[in-house]
């Protein structure tokens, strides 16, 4: 038995139209929905599938504002450099090591 999502999207709600597609799902997805129902996650299939665009749209804002540090942190870096403000390698890869052990424990 497949689920077929219908989802429908406004972008702008001052228009008061929606974009509907019908997107047939894979079976591990289909599983994947059924349990977090089964397990109480989610009300209803309906519930699971308005929430998948959120959190694409939130993961995107994520990702959006890691480039931007990235990017930042490129640009500081350089300007560091054209001034002589050098660090030594040794001291840099500890920091990025601290830093990175210090990210995966947050997300654990």
């Amino acid at each position: 038995m497949s689920i077929y999502v219908s989802i429908c999207y406004n972008e702008d709600l001052a228009f008061k139209q929606a974009l509907t597609m019908n997107i047939p799902l894979i079976s591990e997805i289909e599983k994947c929905i059924q349990e977090k129902v089964n397990r109480d996650y989610y009300t209803s299939v309906r519930e699971t599938t308005r929430e998948s665009p959120r959190l694409m749209h939130a993961n995107d804002d994520i990702q959006k504002q890691r480039i931007a540090q990235l990017n930042h942190s490129i640009e500081t870096g350089s300007v560091q450099l054209k001034t002589g403000n050098k660090a030594r390698v040794v001291e840099s890869y500890q920091r990025i090591k601290k830093k990175i052990i210090n990210t995966n424990q947050d997300y654990q």
